[in-house]
């Protein structure tokens, strides 16, 4: 009797298709809950054959936002998950048997509860391997839609970026402040007053603004107010 260990998710990483990745054991898009340990099994394929990876330098996976309307993110967009293995760790010694029974598998990358504790929802899943070439090749080895899913239990996600942010007082009145002909400023009172700053005086002056001919017109009525 086995005992459980990680999430496993067995993907076969064919370089010669283009499908989106097929998680082995349920032929289903690969799924796993959010704040769980779990573990990506990785066999290496070309055109449905088991290849050796002798010439792999590394292997590494990275899960994205989506990009627009579901489709694959842009390269600069960062990574939500992400982690290469190096090619001590991959296993040469896989065979088709040992794939088909899960005893083994070219590359295993594992991710922390922690580190899956990402925000649940549809994502998008690489995996690239990059070659032992004098000039390094990068080959994409399997791309599409991975799900997050929430349990509820684990870790609790990151918090979402703030999206309210406030000027400090010096760029606010940099932005929203106009110059006035005198060379002061405006900054606005209440109904049709605003006020005009007087650098000779340090004062800043009530004007009056009428509209004549849909046209704004000031009327100077100085009160001397600070």
């Amino acid at each position: 009797m086995s005992t459980l260990d990680r999430t496993r998710l067995r993907l076969a990483g064919d370089a010669a298709r283009f499908d989106a990745p097929l998680e082995v054991n349920r032929r289903a898009t690969p799924q796993f809950w959010r704040g769980n340990d779990v573990q990506f099994e990785l066999g290496v394929f070309n055109n449905g054959e088991l290849q050796s990876v002798a010439n792999l330098a590394s292997v590494t996976v990275e899960i994205k936002a989506l990009g627009a309307s579901g489709s694959a993110p842009a390269a600069s967009t960062a990574a939500l998950m992400a982690k290469t293995v190096l090619a001590g760790a991959l296993d040469n010694s896989l065979d088709q048997a040992s794939w088909d029974d899960g005893s083994k598998q070219h590359a295993l990358i594992a991710f922390t509860a922690a580190e899956s504790a990402i925000a649940a929802g549809a994502r998008w899943l690489t995996i690239y391997a990059t070659t032992t070439d004098t000039t390094p090749r990068t080959i994409t080895l399997c791309a599409g839609p991975i799900k997050v899913l929430e349990s509820g239990a684990g870790f609790p996600s990151d918090p979402p970026d703030e999206i309210n942010t406030y000027p400090t007082l010096a760029v606010a009145d940099a932005r929203y402040l106009q110059t006035a002909p005198s060379g002061g400023n405006f900054r606005f009172k209440s109904g049709n007053i605003i006020q005009v700053f007087n650098p000779d005086t340090n004062l800043y002056h009530d004007v009056f603004v009428k509209v004549v001919g849909g046209v704004p017109t000031l009327m100077t009525a100085d009160t001397g107010e600070a």
